[in-house]
């Protein structure tokens, strides 16, 4: 359903907008998925202090999955005063001047030694190299047996193909990157799998490593 919008006037890069009228929004904690977060007080809405599930109450929320009732039961949850809030499945935050941000889908986070790391945002560090013509991060499991670890799936652009190797990002990756965020495993590919309108399936890129 449809639960921000920007005013026209008022329009922000990357923001969904503010919560339309009758209709309330709240950000949860990604665990106990009650937990109110606060808003970010600041630019940094990559803080994932502020990051949770974007849950959403009002009229234009569904009644439920038809003939999916475990999917019903997860995605429409009753808060102790009897509203019925939608649990999008959509990792955000709201900015400090009240901006609804999406950020990544709580299926695609990666649990890594105990940290939540959303993928789009590996992804976005990423493409700061020159090198890289397409990025797209996925987690895999840990070759312990414990959790996730972080795998990138790399395109090079033909200019450097010649110059850049998988030891050369990696290096850059563990040098611009948070010591939790930055990806452990980089596989160079020639394309990657994408929608339609350019899109990168990371559904496609978990198929890979089945």
């Amino acid at each position: 359903p449809n639960l921000a919008c920007s005013p026209f006037h008022r329009s922000k890069p990357n923001a969904v907008g503010f919560p339309l009228s009758d209709t309330l929004v709240k950000i949860v904690d990604i665990d106990d998925g009650k937990t109110i977060l606060p808003q970010c007080p600041d630019d940094n809405t990559d803080d994932p202090k502020y990051l949770g599930e974007i849950c959403a109450c009002g009229p234009q929320i569904m009644l439920g999955y038809l003939g999916k009732e475990e999917e019903t039961k997860y995605a429409l949850r009753k808060d102790s005063k009897g509203l019925t809030w939608l649990y999008t499945a959509d990792i955000g935050c709201f900015d400090k001047e009240g901006y609804l941000m999406i950020k990544d889908r709580k299926r695609d986070m990666i649990k890594y030694k105990g940290h939540g790391v959303f993928p789009a945002e590996v992804e976005k560090l990423i493409y700061m190299n020159d090198a890289v013509n397409e990025v797209g991060v996925i987690g895999v499991p840990h070759p312990d047996g414990t959790g996730e670890t972080i795998k990138a799936y790399i395109s090079i652009k033909e200019e450097y193909k010649d110059k850049v190797k998988k030891e050369d990002l990696m290096e850059w990756c563990k040098e611009n990157i948070s010591p939790y965020k930055y990806p452990r495993i980089i596989e160079i590919i020639d394309e990657l799998p994408k929608t339609l309108v350019g899109k990168i399936l990371r559904r496609e890129l978990r198929k890979l490593e089945d």
